[in-house]
């Protein structure tokens, strides 16, 4: 009777091991295939993980992704590559130093690290963005380093671009700036647009006309023109700068107190993108 309830008992514990056994292989699959998963998604972030075992001093493991950044496989690197600090095979020898003083502070204070760096692959320069975090034990020993690693070249070369286009802009405006001065320095400018209304007077024009800034913007060159010349004369200046010719002439005009003034002008258009007269 004995043997018939132990050999009951052993069938029973046969199958919940069996049991174990398929819940086992089930979370491996389950577990391949979020490492599959993981490793399809840092393809297309080109994010790369690892794991570093800090009491063994060496990579644990590592994604494809991670390993591919540096022309290498996960198996090249994981179980042969020793020294996280040092790590010649993929920092540059110019921020290897600020590589280590990151660490070196990192596993000081306990805490995760956050830098960016560069690594030469096949003489091309590439950017990379490290993150970094300690795992630690019940007794506050680090045993683990989790880490992952994004390719930010791209990003990298349109700041870098922008910043290009920016001091060329800067510089193109410095220059505008110059010009412009030395301009009101030594003559009257008005602009107007394409009706005719005045959109910017230089300090000059208001002092030469007699007319403060206000009196002049959103009216017409009306305001100081003279008896002196015909419509047609203004209808032939119209004339050549809406055909994108450059006007010269002496014009008199009157300022505020009826004073007259002669000046001698030279008028030039500005197109829009359709290339019409817009001022």
């Amino acid at each position: 009777m004995d043997e018939k309830v132990n050999s009951q008992d052993l069938l029973i514990e046969v199958e919940s091991l069996r049991k174990e056994l398929r819940g086992l292989t089930q979370s491996k699959d389950d577990l391949q295939k979020i490492n599959l998963l993981f490793n399809r998604a840092g393809q297309f972030s080109k994010v790369g993980y690892w794991i570093w075992d800090e009491i063994a001093d060496r990579y644990i493991s590592c994604s494809e992704q991670f390993a591919s950044i540096y022309g290498m496989t996960a198996k090249q690197i994981v179980g042969t590559v020793t020294n996280l600090k040092e790590n010649k095979f993929r920092v540059s020898e110019e921020d290897r130093e600020r590589y280590k003083r990151a660490l070196d502070l990192a596993h000081k204070s306990k805490q995760g690290w956050d830098i960016e760096y560069c690594y030469y692959k096949s003489g091309q320069r590439t950017y990379l963005h490290e993150i970094g975090e300690l795992v630690l034990n019940d007794h506050g020993v680090i045993i683990k380093t989790l880490g992952t690693v994004q390719d930010i070249t791209a990003v990298k070369e349109k700041e870098f671009a922008l910043t290009q286009v920016t001091k060329a802009a800067l510089e193109v405006n410095r220059e505008l700036t110059f010009q412009k001065h030395a301009l009101d320095e030594h003559a009257i400018v008005s602009i107007t647009d394409a009706a005719g209304d005045i959109t910017y007077v230089n300090d000059k024009f208001c002092a030469i006309s007699g007319y403060d800034r206000e009196e002049l913007l959103s009216n017409n060159h009306k305001i100081v023109k003279s008896d002196e010349h015909s419509d047609a004369f203004f209808m032939d200046m119209w004339k050549t700068i809406s055909s994108g010719h450059t006007w010269h002439g002496e014009i008199k005009n009157v300022n505020k107190t009826g004073r007259n003034s002669c000046c001698l002008f030279y008028t030039a258009d500005a197109a829009d993108e359709q290339e019409r007269v817009d001022r």
